[in-house]
């Protein structure tokens, strides 16, 4: 802790990240102007919010104690998909590297999902069923770019609402293969992007698209 111009400064880390607020207790020492008691010191506690940043950085080699490409484990580096996008702030970037990631992925804020690329270098991979990305009616303006998905019940699916539909939502330059119900179900989209995907090999359909 430092003080500046009679205010104190201080750097907050936390353990394990990312954290979402703070507690901080603070004790003024001889405030110029306020009278004390002898032995007493005037006390304030106030809650700190921090910031969730707004880039994090996924990759199978990621773990606790890796260099992890100079960023840090829990605030911006993850090896999971999930935990990344749980991480970063509304309308920020998760970039995926290469690899093999077996689990689904939910959305509920506006991200963008940054896949190494589609051509199997970045593989969501699922066992059958449930969905390999899912996006909530809160994901207005999500990108889900350069992934190759395979193996679930739906690849992608966008769950709007009538009442609250998905808005500006882009889906390019992906590969989705061997989904048992179909590749992509869009229910109530508007004004979405569609551009460069390769739907193959799928049961039942391949795209879905209900505008509401």
């Amino acid at each position: 802790t430092t003080t500046s111009n009679g205010q104190a400064v201080a750097r907050l880390t936390s353990a394990p990240l990312p954290p979402v607020v703070a507690t901080v207790w603070a004790t003024g020492i001889d405030l110029p102007q306020i009278v004390r008691v002898v032995g007493s010191f005037p006390t304030r506690t106030v809650t700190v919010p921090f910031l969730a940043p707004t880039e994090v950085w996924v990759s199978k080699a990621y773990c606790s104690t890796c260099n992890n490409d100079g960023h840090r484990w829990g605030f911006d580096a993850f090896d999971t998909i999930q935990n990344g996008v749980n991480a970063v702030a509304s309308g920020g970037t998760v970039h995926v590297a290469d690899g093999t990631y077996m689990e689904s992925v939910t959305v509920g804020k506006p991200v963008y999902l940054d896949g190494a690329g589609s051509g199997g270098t970045t593989a969501l991979v699922g066992t059958g069923t449930g969905n390999g990305i899912f996006v909530s009616h809160l994901g207005d303006g999500t990108t889900i770019e350069g992934f190759a998905i395979r193996s679930f019940a739906y690849g992608i699916h966008l769950a709007g609402r009538i009442a609250n539909p998905i808005q500006g939502i882009t889906v390019t330059h992906n590969v989705v293969t061997g989904c048992a119900t179909g590749a992509i179900t869009a229910t109530h989209i508007y004004n979405g992007y569609f551009a460069n995907n390769a739907l193959h090999h799928n049961s039942g359909f391949g795209f879905d698209l209900d505008t509401g």
